[in-house]
């Protein structure tokens, strides 16, 4: 069990890499995303250990110490990969390891597909090294001013069902442009108008 563990690694490739064509695997778009896991356990029990620790916690219980677990899966949900991470690291901090991890693996052109947990500068700019594209989530409350921009623009939204309305926007100019597809739910924004004329109703009153 040491060995194996000592060299989990080199075995994870080595298995993906003979059942790649087995399964006729096809790795053009690579979901990732992470989750916690608590333990039980009193926090003082434990002062020289390395991997639980206290963090953000998924399961509302920052009061125990956790691991962080992620793990990277194909269209279909086939897993590719895992990980294991002190329970103290953060979703925007793992974004570079994982990417290195797949150096000398079996590849399509992938394209990373991750939520706005992960989305950074240097994130995205690590993500494009050798080719590699992304698609990530970017946040609309306190976001940046690029944007701010693509949302800005006003009409060429395509109807794809009645709560979908999609356009794509092109910000910026020459390799460092970027291509935003923004998404609007006219029963969404309905909802939240609703909610928010309610608000201000029982602040009125």
């Amino acid at each position: 069990m040491d060995f194996l563990l000592e060299s989990k690694d080199k075995l994870k490739g080595q298995v993906y890499n003979s059942v790649f064509h087995l399964l006729n695997l096809e790795v053009d778009l690579m979901y990732f995303d992470t989750t916690s896991t608590y333990f039980e356990v009193q926090t003082d029990e434990i002062d020289e250990e390395t991997l639980r620790k206290l963090g953000y916690s998924k399961d509302k219980r920052p009061d125990l110490l956790q691991a962080v677990i992620g793990l990277t899966v194909t269209r279909e949900g086939i897993p590719i990969k895992s990980w294991v991470w002190p329970g103290k690291v953060f979703d925007v901090s793992v974004v570079q390891e994982v990417k290195d991890d797949f150096v000398g693996w079996i590849l399509d052109r992938v394209i990373s597909v991750m939520d706005r947990g992960f989305a950074s500068d240097s994130n995205m700019k690590y993500s494009q090294r050798a080719g590699v594209h992304y698609i990530v989530s970017e946040k609309l409350r306190f976001a940046k001013k690029e944007v701010q921009e693509a949302i800005a623009r006003p009409g060429g939204y395509q109807k794809i069902k009645d709560n979908l309305q999609v356009k794509k926007v092109i910000v910026g100019d020459g390799p460092s442009r970027k291509r935003y597809i923004l998404a609007y739910n006219p029963k969404e924004a309905k909802r939240q108008k609703e909610n928010r004329n309610q608000i201000i109703s029982d602040i009125e009153e």
